[in-house]
């Protein structure tokens, strides 16, 4: 469980890392996104007030440009003729949608107005405008002068333009304007939901906003650096994002391209749609993150889950091997680390397996060792005795006795020579099990080792001999006489397997990197279940054998560096299979 819970744990911060950047990115993305958009709109926006105000000044241009070449103004006002100037100003005034509407004579003084007729009479020459553009009239007559006018109902945009002299009277002014005045802004903003404000010189002139002019001016003041100023006037456009009255806003300020007039319109875009939008994203990215984090611990809990599997039978496999139980198999079929871990389990237990068998063995080895050390010893001094005696019997009985007594006692003397070499012979095997094999190898032909060995055991009646000798095989270092007595034991084998007839087929052969003697019968098999016992000393399925032949073969060989196989099937028959490799250290 607990690398299941590092499993999770490790899952959740691999998603959470990703998910946190992620989360923020995405914020951080949508905002800085929707700021643009909205600092775009902005310039949009003031550029479009710009062209508006720059239009509605053209168009006063034009006319102006149209009064210069037209003599019914001048001849009206030289002429004093109001009903008619009244009628003219009418028109233009309408065709225009113009706030102010004034003509000054060649003194300055105002002889019409469409806004404040009770103002006829009064000199204009406190006009900034009008006091620079009167002058002109010597030097040219096709002057038009713009600029901010302050009147009795707000600043104005006014364009002054000296009229034609008509005759040897001074010529006259007309004076075409509307107001930047608080409505004018206001009408904007309920069309667009802007705020507006219009500056000159560092002071506020108009606004949509209900805040006063002296704290509108302290915002920019605070908000907005000198070094920003000066960049204004020159032609930059600024866009920025400020707090006014405890609200996100967008600030775009640009300086109005209207002749020489110093003029800087700002504009407060309401940031509410992006700080909502920015709120949506963050909980829709963090939904889906939520939803994201769970399918990652769903799928973290299978991914466990299924990781734990073999893990188990891995476990499962260790216990019952520390119980000792090494047949223990971790059945895993997948090729991943997983399946390869397995098959390398699978492979040392193996190993271990056939490891503690070895140790096994050669501890009865030892033990059989010691024991064959001891019986041997003590069995060779009766039996030498033994044969003495019935040495001196034999002597003795050539002596009067008569013939049916003597060959009775003839037969039991043969009988106890012949069993004394048994057990001779028994324990002789029994010693050499127990002592080292010491081997004197010879650069051998092993077909000539086969047939020395075959050729000097007799075959038994019935019994075919089939020989396959490979010629030309390569030269193997064996020792002749321990090689000579591995097959001899071999082929009797063979020989008693098949009491009632058969074939022994002998066969050699190359092999990569050694050579291979087989010896195969047609006898009556080895069960499957004794297959892995032949070779273990003391075990025998013959009645009368010993169980040391094949144990001591397989020693002999084994310490020629070879190897020993055996395939064999009830009823069909046996084949023995000696490898003997071409070079080996011995």
């Amino acid at each position: 469980m607990l690398l299941r819970a590092k499993f999770l744990f490790f899952a959740l911060l691999c998603a959470l890392v990703p998910l946190t950047f992620s989360t923020f990115w995405s914020v951080r993305v949508v905002s800085d996104a929707l700021e643009s958009e909205l600092s775009q709109k902005s310039l949009e926006v003031l550029d479009q007030t710009n062209l508006l105000i720059k239009g509605k000044i053209d168009s006063i241009f034009s006319y102006s440009y149209l009064a210069i070449s037209n003599p019914v103004i001048p001849l009206s006002v030289e002429k004093s003729n109001w009903e008619l100037l009244r009628h003219v100003g009418n028109s233009i005034q309408k065709g225009l949608s113009l706030d102010i509407l004034e003509v000054i004579d060649g003194n300055g003084k105002l002889v019409f107005s469409m806004e404040e007729p009770g103002l006829v009479g009064q000199s204009r020459l406190d006009s900034p405008l009008i006091k620079r553009l009167l002058p002109q009239h010597t030097v040219r007559n096709d002057v038009s002068l713009v600029g901010i006018g302050n009147r009795p109902y707000g600043a104005a945009i006014e364009v002054v333009t000296l009229l034609p002299k008509v005759t040897n009277v001074k010529p006259g002014m007309i004076v075409m304007g509307f107001y930047f005045d608080g409505k004018f802004f206001q009408e904007m903003n309920q069309a667009s939901g802007v705020e507006f404000c219009l500056m000159s010189n560092g002071g506020v002139i108009a606004h949509s906003m209900k805040e006063s002019e002296d704290k509108i001016t302290e915002f920019f003041t605070q908000t907005v650096p000198d070094q920003e100023w000066v960049r204004i006037l020159k032609g930059k456009k600024l866009s920025q994002k400020v707090r006014w009255q405890g609200k996100s806003v967008i600030l775009g300020i640009k300086n109005l391209d209207i002749g020489s007039v110093n003029l800087q319109l700002a504009v407060f875009l309401p940031a509410e749609r992006a700080e909502s939008a920015k709120r949506k994203s963050i909980f829709l990215v963090s939904a889906a993150g939520i939803v994201g984090l769970a399918m990652v611990i769903v799928i973290a809990l299978v991914a466990s889950q299924r990781l734990m599997v073999p893990i188990r039978k891995l476990t499962a496999a260790s216990e019952q091997i520390g119980r000792g139980n090494l047949s223990a198999q971790v059945e895993i079929s997948s090729r991943d680390e997983f399946g390869f871990l397995a098959y390398t389990f699978n492979d040392m237990l193996t190993q271990l397996k056939a490891a503690q068998e070895k140790i096994i063995q050669t501890e009865r080895f030892s033990a059989i060792g010691e024991m064959a050390a001891g019986v041997g010893h003590e069995l060779r001094n009766p039996l030498a005795a033994i044969k003495n005696a019935i040495y001196f019997i034999k002597s003795q009985l050539n002596k009067k006795q008569d013939a049916e007594t003597i060959h009775s006692i003839t037969q039991m003397i043969a009988v106890a020579e012949h069993e004394i070499k048994t057990t001779i012979s028994i324990s002789n095997d029994l010693l050499e099990l127990s002592r080292a094999t010491k081997i004197n190898p010879l650069a051998m032909d092993l077909n000539a080792i086969v047939k020395s060995a075959v050729d000097i055991i007799s075959v038994p009646p019935k019994i075919s001999y089939e020989k396959k000798y490979l010629e030309s095989l390569p030269v193997v270092h064996a020792d002749p006489e321990r090689m000579r007595q591995v097959f001899i034991n071999l082929v009797n084998n063979a020989f008693e397997a098949m009491p009632n007839g058969g074939t022994l087929q002998v066969e050699t052969r190359v092999m990569d990197r050694g050579v291979e003697a087989i010896i195969r019968d047609n006898g009556g098999g080895i069960k499957e279940e004794d297959l892995n016992k032949i070779f273990e000393p003391l075990f025998t399925t013959k009645v009368k054998g010993t169980g040391l032949g094949l144990a001591i073969v397989n020693k002999i060989i084994e310490t020629h560096g070879g190897r020993i196989s055996v395939k064999s099937l009830v009823g069909v028959g046996t084949e023995f299979t000696v490898f003997l490799p071409l070079k080996t250290s011995l």
